[in-house]
Formats: structure tokens, C-alpha cells, sequence
């Protein structure tokens, strides 16, 4: 491996480690909290509706 490429392997590194901290800070600043609620009954619902529809479709 000549300098060339130790320079270029050690620029992407660098970059690759930048890049998944610029992730991970943006993941705990907007998606981390977020929590969706989910009700039994309107998922049952959900799936139900689903399932007619896709059996109605299909005749």
C-alpha cells in the first residue's frame, strides 16, 4: 500500500465516522422520542378492513 492510499483509506474513514455521527446526533435530536400509541381495537379494526378488502378484490 503505497501513501496514496493510506491517505485515501484514512479520508474515508474519516468520512464514514463523520457521517455516523451526524446520524446518531440526528436520530436522539428528532426520532428518538417519538413513540406512536397503538389502540388493540383500532389495529383489529385495521386488520379486518384490510382482509375484506383484499377478499373482495380478489373475486
Amino acid at each position: 500500500m503505497n501513501l496514496n492510499d493510506r491517505r485515501l483509506l484514512r479520508y474515508l474513514v474519516h468520512a464514514v465516522l463523520i457521517k455516523l455521527a451526524v446520524l446518531t446526533l440526528l436520530w436522539f435530536a428528532f426520532v428518538r422520542d417519538a413513540r406512536v400509541a397503538v389502540d388493540a381495537d383500532a389495529a383489529a379494526r385495521q386488520v379486518g378492513a384490510a382482509a375484506v378488502s383484499t377478499e373482495g378484490a380478489s373475486k
